[in-house]
């Protein structure tokens, strides 16, 4: 048979008490802030018999109420990570594209300069203007390539259209790509009899 259970000993973990609630303090005005003395040692002969001092009231310290945890504190935070991530996302999204939109400009300006030297050598060798303009199609077909001559040099100009251009980049960036070189025409061979 199990033992009663009695005031001195400890008490069992598995047994709920009620929480024991202390009365909340209350300002007494009757202190002071020094404590008091009596007359017949404090007697000043020149004051009167009864002591003029008010009682100067002390606050007690303020108890905040208990604290309770409601089960909706946690969830104020729920949805921002949600919020946040529905707007770095198209973001991150958007800054993907542009970097690669960009190495393509890149890349087309760079054939554009090769085009334009490859036109421009052709030319200064002496070969016909049309043969020389199918060599800088090779590299950009959809390029227009412009030669002039002005004395010795050959100047030659190869202005390309980037094929894909977003909707919002193109207000920002230029709508083609030029690249321009000169050279020196090379002198005409003379055959010797």
């Amino acid at each position: 048979m199990p033992k009663p259970h009695t005031p001195t000993d400890p008490p069992c973990p598995n047994r709920l008490r009620p929480p024991t609630r202390k009365p909340p303090r209350t300002l007494n005005t009757t202190q002071s802030r020094t404590p008091s003395r009596s007359p017949a040692t404090t007697a000043n002969p020149l004051s009167p018999a009864t002591s003029s001092r008010r009682p100067i009231a002390t606050a007690s310290p303020v108890r905040s109420p208990a604290v309770t945890h409601s089960p909706r504190k946690g969830r104020t935070d729920r949805g921002a990570v949600t919020a946040e991530l529905a707007i770095t996302l198209p973001v991150l999204f958007s800054l993907l594209l542009l970097g690669i939109w960009s190495i393509g400009l890149v890349t087309l300006n760079i054939r554009c300069i090769d085009a334009a030297r490859d036109v421009a050598r052709a030319a200064a060798r002496g070969e016909p203007q049309d043969q020389a303009i199918a060599l800088g199609h090779r590299t950009i077909p959809t390029a227009t390539i412009t030669i002039t001559r002005q004395g010795p040099d050959v100047h030659v100009a190869v202005e390309a259209i980037p094929t894909h251009t977003p909707p919002l980049i193109s207000l920002l960036t230029p709508a083609h790509l030029t690249a321009t070189t000169t050279v020196q025409a090379e002198p005409a061979e003379t055959e010797s009899p």
